[in-house]
């Protein structure tokens, strides 16, 4: 209701980032901010503050949620905007296993912002991407199995391993 009272002027960006950010089985409610975020707020700065929340929506919004993301990443004119949704985009390229593509939008990322917690952000996410991507070598792990014994990780490489990691918190 908040949004559609500021429909047309970007005071409705926070509400309709709030659809999406909240939104759990409620598609109608949800594409709906995708369109109005797409029909009347792409080229806003504002947008920069709910870009995150698009990746996690694409599932109900559907392509409409990830076509804005590529528009606002790929064409956004304010260069903060820009860098907030190419590591939006990121990292869903990185949970995808599409590597190749958070990668390069992490590269442009350093190209665009001198901002030192967007450059941080994005040099965590590429090395995330790249240690952790499918068909990579784990990181090492040290541990002691359930006999008490210790061990490496690489002691099994090239042996199926199963971790289980549980605790108390």
């Amino acid at each position: 209701e908040l949004a559609q009272e500021h429909v047309g002027k970007d005071t409705a960006i926070p509400f309709l980032g709030f659809i999406l950010k909240n939104a759990s089985s409620e598609r109608n409610a949800v594409k709906w901010a995708v369109k109005t975020l797409a029909s009347d707020h792409a080229e806003s700065k504002a947008i920069g503050d709910v870009v995150d929340y698009l990746p996690k929506v694409a599932r109900m919004a559907g392509r409409p949620a990830k076509s804005l993301l590529d528009d606002i990443a790929d064409n956004h004119g304010d260069s903060t905007v820009r860098v907030k949704a190419l590591l939006a985009r990121a990292r869903q390229s990185g949970a995808d296993e599409k590597t190749a593509d958070a990668v390069a939008d992490l590269e442009l990322v350093k190209n665009l912002t001198k901002d030192a917690d967007l450059l941080e952000e994005a040099t965590e996410a590429l090395a995330e991407v790249q240690k952790l991507a499918v068909g990579t070598v784990a990181p090492e792990i040290d541990g002691v199995d359930v006999d008490g014994v210790k061990f490496k990780l690489s002691d099994y490489r090239g042996k199926v391993v199963l971790l289980d990691f549980w605790g108390f918190w």
